[in-house]
This record gives structure tokens, C-alpha cells and sequence, in this order.
């Protein structure tokens, strides 16, 4: 309940402040907002840097499937053999099943990374120059906010916009 109350009171003085700045119409007119996605995707360097990463997570997803697929026969194989086999045979042919499973999910992890690490080195440099060049923009501009579309995140805000005093009063009230 004083979760929903706290809620309450923080989008009532949320609403207040925009509405301040919406009469005042400074706010307006400070304000910008863009695309990333489709700044990246139109641009010559973010739709190599992105194809280059999609390119290897298919590459690896393809290659993913082709050994899910292969351990799945081997699990079904074993299921319909294992009628024929002695209670020994039948425990190491799961120790080896499970062997061969935890590696394929050591590898799956293995992967992750490195997906993770190709975005970091072709993508990574670019949001971080979209999100400069948003900034140095506003700068030039004289805008105070830039807001990006998708994420509804601030990219850059001049302080004299944080209103954060303003609210931690009126939560206060």
C-alpha cells in the first residue's frame, strides 16, 4: 500500500511539473527527440557495424541448431536402445549424454560472450558517438533535453532542467 500511495503522490507531482512546463511552453521548445534505431540503421557505419554482428549470431545460432539437433538423436537413440543395454552400460551412456550436454551449454555461454563482445567492439562506439553528437547538438542548438524516441531516455539534459528539487518538495508535502 505505501508502495502504490509513494506511486501515486510521484506521478501526481510528475504531472504537475509538465504541466508547468508545458504552459510556460519553454519546455517545448527544448526539447528534441531522435530515432537511434533508425539513425543506426541509416547510416553507413551502423549498418556494417550491425550486419557484422548479425552475421556471426547467425553464424552461431546455425551452428547451435546442427548440434542441439545431433544431441537430441543421441538422446532419442539412447532412449530406444537402452531397453537392450545392462544396468552399467546404461549409466555411463547417460554420464556421457550429460557430459556431452553440459559442454554444448558450456559452449552456448562461450558464444554469449562472444556476441557480446562483438557488439561491444562494432556497435558500442557508435551508440556512444549518436549519444555525443546528440548532446553536442543540443549544445549548438540550444536545446535542454534530447530524448531518445524508442528508450524514452534522457541522452543529454542541461542542469538548469532537472526539476529533481522541485519534486522531492512536492513528494514532501
Amino acid at each position: 500500500m505505501r508502495v502504490f500511495k509513494s506511486t501515486v503522490i510521484m506521478t501526481a507531482a510528475l504531472f504537475a511539473a509538465a504541466a508547468i512546463f508545458a504552459a510556460s511552453g519553454a519546455f517545448a521548445q527544448e526539447v528534441a527527440v531522435f530515432s537511434l534505431e533508425k539513425a543506426m540503421a541509416d547510416s553507413k557505419k551502423g549498418k556494417a557495424a550491425s550486419d557484422k554482428v548479425k552475421g556471426r549470431e547467425e553464424s552461431l545460432a546455425k551452428e547451435f541448431d546442427g548440434k542441439v539437433k545431433a544431441l537430441e538423436k543421441k538422446f532419442t537413440d539412447f532412449e530406444k536402445q537402452a531397453s537392450t543395454m545392462n544396468q552399467d552400460a546404461i549409466q555411463k551412456r547417460q554420464q556421457e549424454l550429460l557430459k556431452e550436454r553440459d559442454s554444448l551449454l558450456s559452449q552456448r555461454q562461450s558464444a554469449a560472450e562472444e556476441l557480446q563482445k562483438s557488439y561491444n567492439d562494432n556497435l558500442k562506439p557508435l551508440l556512444d558517438k549518436a549519444q555525443n553528437g546528440a548532446r553536442d547538438w543540443a549544445r549548438a542548438n540550444g536545446y535542454k533535453v534530447v530524448l531518445e524516441m524508442q528508450q524514452a531516455g534522457v541522452i543529454y539534459f542541461d542542469s538548469a532542467t532537472d526539476i529533481t528539487a522541485e519534486i522531492t518538495r512536492a513528494i514532501d508535502r
